[in-house]
């Protein structure tokens, strides 16, 4: 495989992620950073103890 069919291939990708993720409630997007933001506390707190 060409660096270019690579390159074709990989902004298909990321436009079909792109896709996905306008397709998604609000809600859900909200509740994913809700729970990202939880992970990240969880790893501070692991850290600092």
């Amino acid at each position: 495989m060409s660096l270019q069919e690579e390159n074709d291939r990989l902004r298909l990708e990321l436009a079909r992620c792109r896709w996905i993720l306008i397709q998604l409630p609000t809600d859900v997007l909200i509740a994913f950073q809700r729970l990202w933001d939880m992970t990240k506390d969880e790893v501070k707190n692991e850290t600092t103890t």
